[in-house]
């Protein structure tokens, strides 16, 4: 009877031990300097000569965390001028425990302020997206109403009956080559189909499509 009590016990102990939450596992804590180090890092790539030192003083961490895995401290910074932000330019840190830069991921364009357009829209919010409407051969006559602002840049528009979801209109900067930046509308439109999600930017002076990519996965 004392065995199996004892056996019980071993039994219960490891139960415990396998079914303890996730979050009581070790969570390691980001590298204290990791955001100096990574910025250092943008830094030397200005004396390098492949950015300037306005696109260095400009540029803006918008996340940082370690990897409970690896220890990793990852830093993501993303490239602005004038508070607008270019599309999809991140530059990317990896720290390791000991301070010493692992790996870096270099999306940002050199001389930003210098190839950009304009930082003045000329195509309101609105008409980008009925110009995404026209493109995608909707309706371009359907009432919009703004829903409200998540930011000075960004512009939420009820769906209405015309899409699936509320469409968020962002102004951004998107790059055509290494010397061309022009100023954009970024928007989502969720068609009603339910099988086309397509994210757009619409150049934000002559209403353009400078580009579009359908986000949605087909199951067959």
């Amino acid at each position: 009877m004392q065995k199996h009590a004892r056996y019980s016990s071993i039994i219960a102990a490891i139960l415990l031990i396998l079914t303890q939450p996730t979050w009581a596992q070790k969570v390691v804590k980001p590298h204290d300097d990791a955001v100096r180090i990574a910025l250092d890092y943008l830094y030397e790539q200005q004396k390098k000569g492949d950015l300037t030192p306005d696109d260095v003083q400009h540029a803006v961490v918008q996340d940082h965390y370690a990897d409970d895995d690896n220890g990793l401290t990852h830093i993501y910074m993303v490239q602005k001028h004038a508070g607008i932000g270019l599309y999809n330019a991140i530059f990317n840190v990896n720290v390791l425990p000991s301070g010493e830069v692992l790996y870096a991921g270099n999306r940002f364009v050199k001389n930003l302020a210098g190839i950009v357009n304009t930082t003045q829209p000329m195509v309101s919010a609105e008409d980008a997206v009925r110009k995404a409407f026209l493109d995608l051969n909707m309706a371009t006559n359907t009432p919009l109403s703004i829903k409200g602002k998540t930011d000075a840049l960004t512009l939420i528009f009820d769906k209405g009956e015309a899409v699936l979801s509320d469409i968020q209109v962002r102004l951004v900067f998107q790059k055509i080559n290494n010397t061309s930046v022009r100023l954009a509308w970024d928007l989502n439109i969720d068609k009603l189909d339910g099988h086309n999600y397509w994210q757009m930017r619409v150049d934000a002076v002559n209403g353009q499509i400078l580009e579009k990519n359908n986000l949605s996965l087909s199951c067959h």
